[in-house]
């Protein structure tokens, strides 16, 4: 089927290239079986040893492109749903609180010690839990979702809110 290993390399190129359009199962069997039969081909002439120089540095090319393009044919599986935003763990939360807590007491900045914010970013249309320019969590659709989880972190860490 394929008659020189730059044959290989170019069918591993476009494998790459439909890999980027798979959004299904059914799309991702279609190009799995294509991908084994181009794999197998490569597969079978690097282990006959009678490719050196070029042709070997094309087979190996083509195997590293095809392990690349697995993985953007697979990202649909891992990413069925929009991914969600990740939210710190309480642990994390409580230490940002306690440090912003000491920073306070110790009258850090001259006794101005901002606190966690929520601020609207418009680069990337979205609200976020920020201390001046760290950002601790973003992906809020509103301002309200933003505050509510604020206002369920101070009440949860009382004791460091000032």
């Amino acid at each position: 089927m394929y008659k020189t290993t730059t044959d290989l390399l170019t069918a591993s190129i476009q494998l790459k290239e439909a890999a980027h359009h798979v959004t299904n199962r059914e799309q991702h069997a279609a190009w799995w079986d294509s991908k084994t039969e181009v794999y197998i081909e490569i597969y079978n002439a690097l282990e006959s040893g009678a490719f050196t120089g070029e042709a070997h540095d094309e087979l190996k090319q083509a195997q590293y492109i095809i392990s690349e393009a697995e993985m953007y044919a697979a990202s649909y599986a891992l990413n069925t749903e929009e991914p969600g935003p990740v939210r710190l763990p309480l642990e994390t939360w409580e230490n940002i609180f306690r440090n912003l807590s000491e920073m306070e007491e110790e009258d850090y900045y001259d006794g101005v010690v901002d606190w966690v914010e929520v601020t609207w970013l418009d680069s990337s249309d979205e609200w976020v839990l920020n201390y001046g320019e760290e950002l601790f969590e973003d992906g809020f659709k509103s301002e309200e979702e933003a505050m509510k989880r604020l206002d369920t972190l101070e009440r949860h860490f009382a004791q460091y809110v000032k």
